[in-house]
C-alpha cells in the first residue's frame, strides 16, 4: 500500500494502480471474500440477519411520492457526482449508514429540520456481497469470546443433562461456568440473549475463567481443536449435533478474529481522517478510491450487487471503545452499473425501502431501533444515550414503517 501511494504521488498513476490491484487481489483471495455475509453489527444474529440500513438527504420531499429520489444521483446528473473517499468523480454510488446519526454526521450535521430519512434493506432472498471492513477489533474480539463462552455454556448444560462423569480439568471448567452465570436456569436458545445482556466490550473469558487459571488457549484446545468433547457423546445423541454446530460458529469467529488482525492495517488506511478537509486533493483518498475502482469492476461483471462496509472517519474516538457504540458509525457504499438516465437497475431490483420521514412526520406507532443501547460522544466526553436524541426519534419512526419495492 505504501508503494501504491508513493508511485501515485510521483506521477506514475498507471503503475500505482497496477501495484494496488496485485495486492488487493491477493488480499481478496485469502482474507476478504470469506466474510461477505458475516455482519457483526447484527449481533447476536451474525449469521442470519438481513442487512439493515438508513439513508438521509436534505434536498428531497417526505412521503412516498417518489421513493427513487432518495437513491443515488441519477445518471443524467452524474456531472454533479463529486469525488470523495469512495466516490469516483462522475460515478454515482448509493451511500447508506447503520444509524440515522451516522448519516447525519456524513451530511456535516445539517439542521435537523432539513433532514429526510428512509430505512433500506436488501430484498429477501437476494444474493449480495458486502466487504465487511467496518468491524472494530473490539467487536471482533467480543464475537470470538462470546462464541467461545457459548461453547463452554452449551457443553456444561449438555454434560449435566447426560450426567456425564468428566475428567478433572473439564469438571473444573464446567463448575466455573456454573458459578459464573448460573447456566442451569436458561435453555440453549436463550444463551445468546443472555450473553448480550453483558456490556459488548466485556472480556467474558478474562472475567469468568482466567482468574481461576483457565486460559482462552486451553478452552480452544477443548472446544475448537480437540476431539475429547465430541467423544463424550454418543453419535446418535442430538446434543452432539448441537455441539458440532456451535463449534462451526466458533471456528468462524476464530477465523474472523485472525483475518481481522491481518487486514486491520488495510481497514485503517480506508478510514484515515483527512488533514485538510477543504483541499481539492486529499492523499488519504488514494487507497479508498483505488479500492472502489476494484469494486466497480467486480460489480459490473456480476449479477450480484457488491458493496463495502467501512467505519466512518467521523467516528468519535470514545465511540470505538464499545462495539455497540462503534456500530452506529458503520457506513456502506454500493457502486452502480452506470447508465444514461435514471437509476441503477441492480440497486432498484435488490433493495426495498420505507417512505421518507422528516421532522414534521407524525406517526402514532414507533418501535425501538437496534441502536437503542448505544451511546454517542459527538458533543461531550461523557456521552449520552442515543435513545434520548432527536435523531433516534426519526430512527424509531422508520422502524415502524413497512418496506416497499422501488418501482
Amino acid at each position: 500500500m505504501l508503494e501504491t501511494v508513493e508511485l501515485y504521488l510521483s506521477g506514475n498513476l498507471i503503475k500505482s494502480l497496477a501495484v494496488f490491484k496485485t495486492t488487493i487481489e491477493w488480499l481478496d483471495d485469502y482474507y476478504l471474500k470469506h466474510f461477505h455475509h458475516t455482519d457483526l453489527s447484527e449481533f447476536p444474529h451474525v449469521f442470519s440477519a438481513a442487512p439493515r440500513f438508513y439513508r438521509c438527504r436534505k434536498d428531497i420531499l417526505a412521503g412516498d411520492a417518489d421513493l427513487k429520489q432518495i437513491l443515488h444521483v441519477p445518471f443524467e446528473k452524474r456531472s454533479i457526482a463529486a469525488t470523495g473517499r469512495f466516490n469516483l468523480a462522475g460515478m454515482p454510488c448509493l451511500y447508506l449508514g447503520k444509524s440515522v446519526h451516522a448519516c447525519w454526521e456524513e451530511l456535516n450535521k445539517p439542521a435537523f429540520e432539513t433532514i429526510k430519512a428512509s430505512r433500506f434493506k436488501i430484498k429477501e432472498g437476494a444474493d449480495y456481497k458486502i466487504y465487511q471492513l467496518s468491524d472494530s477489533l473490539v467487536a471482533v474480539l467480543h464475537f470470538f469470546e462470546t462464541m467461545l463462552y457459548m461453547s463452554v455454556m452449551q457443553f456444561t448444560k449438555f454434560s449435566r443433562d447426560r450426567k456425564l462423569l468428566l475428567q478433572d480439568r473439564l469438571e473444573e471448567i464446567a463448575t466455573t461456568c456454573e458459578e459464573s452465570i448460573g447456566y442451569a436456569e436458561f435453555s440453549e436458545r436463550q444463551i445468546p440473549e443472555l450473553l448480550t445482556q453483558n456490556a459488548l466490550n466485556k472480556n467474558v473469558i478474562q472475567n469468568f475463567f482466567e482468574r481461576k487459571g483457565i486460559l482462552a488457549e486451553e478452552l480452544l484446545d477443548y472446544f475448537l481443536f480437540g476431539e475429547e468433547i465430541l467423544s463424550l457423546f454418543d453419535e446418535k445423541d442430538g446434543h452432539l449435533g448441537g455441539i458440532k454446530s456451535t463449534r462451526g460458529y466458533l471456528q468462524t469467529a476464530y477465523a474472523t478474529l485472525i483475518n481481522n488482525i491481518v487486514i486491520h492495517p488495510f481497514k485503517y488506511i480506508l478510514s484515515v481522517k483527512t488533514t485538510n478537509t477543504s483541499d481539492s486533493f486529499k492523499p488519504e483518498y488514494i487507497i479508498p478510491q483505488f479500492f472502489m475502482q476494484y469494486i466497480f469492476e467486480k460489480n459490473n461483471s456480476s449479477e450480484t450487487p457488491f458493496g463495502v462496509s467501512f467505519i466512518s472517519s467521523r467516528t468519535p474516538s470514545l465511540n470505538q471503545n464499545r462495539s455497540v457504540d462503534a456500530n452506529m458509525y458503520r457506513n456502506y457504499v454500493f457502486p452502480t452499473n452506470p447508465g444514461v438516465n435514471g437509476y441503477c437497475e441492480k440497486i432498484t431490483k435488490n433493495f426495498e425501502l420505507t417512505d421518507v420521514v422528516d421532522m414534521e412526520s407524525e406517526l402514532a406507532v414507533r418501535e425501538d431501533s437496534p441502536n437503542q443501547h448505544a451511546n454517542v460522544y459527538s458533543y461531550s466526553k461523557t456521552g449520552f444515550y442515543y435513545k434520548e436524541t432527536f435523531l433516534y426519534e426519526i430512527e424509531s419512526m422508520l422502524e415502524s414503517l413497512p418496506f416497499k419495492p422501488i418501482t
